[in-house]
């Protein structure tokens, strides 16, 4: 009789169907985290492990005692940057093709822009462009190219891991300027305008119809999660 190694079973997956919500804090600071969380893991169990870790970053800084070692607690932390870099990459070149779509489509496909209108097209797609992280257009030019060669791949690879929160991504970096070589704790702890995670949050559930609307991207809207925060509790 021999006896291997035993191993831990597998943690249940938590994560909601897409049909569900995932509510997020009142507090737009907490929510923050939780979005930066989700979209550096967009699978509950660790999600949880890695929103945990952002709320004692402040903590650890103050040098008070946190559940992981600060050397450990960093390397955490620069692994949940790495990721959340690529999904605001994702989440950028969706945000562009959404864009893209959405003017290739009645009544915008052929509609003549009066002057004033067009100028002010034109400084919406700049802005977009400056918030985008360097290299997007690059990025969108190889997909294209990649594409045009039959080969899928390359694309896959860069998306298939952001595709369950790729719309919240993409509202983010519309929203909040948010560049590739952004600081994580920056990110996370800066000071935002006030209602910018409710702007997010709504123009996330925009971009996730309209991704799925792009036969394109050949991502239906339920494979996307649905994010909302909860309302502020009513004071006694």
């Amino acid at each position: 009789m021999t006896s291997g190694r035993k191993t831990k079973p597998p943690k249940p997956d938590k994560t909601p169907a897409a049909a569900d919500t995932i509510w997020l804090n009142h507090d737009p600071a907490i929510a923050r985290l939780e979005i930066i969380a989700w979209l550096a893991y967009p699978r509950a169990n660790p999600m949880e492990k890695a929103f945990n870790r952002l709320m004692w970053w402040p903590a650890m800084e103050r040098g008070h005692t946190v559940p992981e070692k600060p050397t450990r607690l960093k390397e955490r932390h620069a692994a949940i940057g790495r990721r959340l870099r690529e999904r605001l990459l994702a989440g950028s070149l969706y945000a562009a093709k959404a864009r893209r779509y959405l003017r290739s489509q009645p009544p915008w496909d052929d509609l003549p822009l009066p002057t004033d209108l067009a100028r002010i097209v034109e400084a919406a797609d700049a802005a977009m462009h400056n918030a985008q992280p360097p290299g997007t257009l690059d990025l969108l030019r190889r997909i294209a190219d990649v594409r045009a060669a039959g080969d899928r791949t390359w694309f896959r690879k860069l998306t298939a891991e952001s595709s369950p929160v790729v719309h919240l991504a993409a509202a983010w970096v519309e929203h909040a300027s948010v560049r590739f070589d952004a600081d994580l704790r920056a990110m996370a702890f800066g000071a935002r305008p006030a209602g910018e995670m409710a702007a997010i949050l709504r123009n996330a559930e925009l971009l996730r119809s309209r991704i799925a609307a792009d036969p394109s991207n050949n991502m239906a809207a339920d494979a996307m999660l649905r994010f909302a925060q909860r309302p502020a509790p009513l004071a006694n």
